[in-house]
């Protein structure tokens, strides 16, 4: 597959100099991270990454950073693309954000507490990426429901009387 190229960036002065180092700060801390640690999560110098954040850097980070940065933080690429202030072409999004999906879904169903007893990391390849995101969007429901509501139980929905039984 041939690579996609961006969109040209606006160069003049990099208006989003300032705020994206301050929405890099803002993950870094979030995340509890030093320099030097989101440097290493993020396969760059911390810095490299102190730089960005005091706006000290001419240009925005490439492409490739910013995945990394909403990869390790968690972040939706699209969202980090626009607090750096790049366009791209929208098919680039979908195959970085099919990356993103495939990672969080990795990382989702093979954490110790919550894997499928047998269920292999190839076995994860054979997902369909819109069963994937169902998951993750389930799981997402779930987490919701359990720490907004004390009565949820989510014991009870799985093991209990189906909707159908109760009419």
């Amino acid at each position: 597959m041939a690579p996609r190229r961006l969109v040209p960036v606006q160069r003049l002065e990099w208006a989003q100099r300032v705020s994206f180092g301050q929405y890099l700060q803002g993950l870094r801390e979030q995340a509890v991270l030093s320099f030097r640690a989101a440097g290493r999560a993020l396969g760059a110098s911390g810095v490299y990454l102190a730089a960005f954040e005091r706006g000290e850097r001419d240009g925005p980070p490439s492409v490739e950073l910013i995945r990394r940065i909403a990869v390790v933080f968690e972040r939706d690429i699209r969202e980090v693309m626009a607090a750096a202030g790049l366009a791209c072409d929208p098919n680039i999004v979908a195959d970085m954000g099919r990356v993103d999906l495939d990672v969080r879904f990795r990382r989702a169903m093979l954490h110790p507490e919550l894997v499928p007893e047998g269920l292999t990391e190839r076995e994860l390849g054979y997902f369909p990426p819109i069963l994937k995101s169902k998951i993750l969007e389930w799981g997402d429901n779930i987490f919701v429901m359990t720490r907004a509501n004390e009565d949820f139980d989510f014991d009870e929905v799985v093991h209990g009387e189906d909707p159908e039984d109760n009419e």
